[in-house]
Order: structure tokens, then sequence, then C-alpha cells
């Protein structure tokens, strides 16, 4: 398998501040860039609130943390204790 070279790209300026992103195979891009603002507590079902601001340039070269995703396993055993609940 070949090495894929990712080289630094351009600098770029947002509402929030500067971003830089990568070229890959000659496509620029940015990744792990925030849409929203905090989501939790007074902000929790509503719409999120803009993406707070920043000084220095942002490293946008690498996905951010990805949500916490519930596997099967755990399905199961949310499922068996509710059951669990509900009988006498």
């Amino acid at each position: 398998m070949a090495a894929v070279q990712v080289q630094l790209g351009a600098v770029v300026e947002t509402a929030q501040g500067m971003v830089r992103g990568g070229i890959r195979d000659g496509i620029l891009f940015f990744k792990g860039m925030r849409y929203g603002g905090d989501t939790s507590g007074r902000n929790r079902f509503m719409p999120p609130p803009p993406p707070r601001t920043w000084n220095s340039v942002l490293e946008a070269m690498d996905f951010g943390p990805r949500a916490p995703q519930e596997t099967e396993a755990h399905a199961n055993l949310a499922w068996r204790s509710w059951i669990r609940d509900l009988r006498p």
C-alpha cells in the first residue's frame, strides 16, 4: 500500500478565526470544523449557538472526536434491564 501524501494547505479566514486546511491529491480540505456551539444545559433541544471564536490559526487537518455510538452488545444489555423493570 502506497503512503498517502498530505500537504499543508491554505489558511483562510472564517467568522470565528483563521483556519489551515490540507491538500491531498490536489484537493484542499478542512476537517473537524465546528458548525455550532455547545448544546448542553440551557441550550439542550435548541438550535446550536454560533461556535466560539479563536485567536490563533486552527489546524483543520484531522476530524474531531466522534459522538458516542451504542454497540449491539450495549443495546441488548439496556433492553434486558428495561424488560426486567417491567416484571411484577
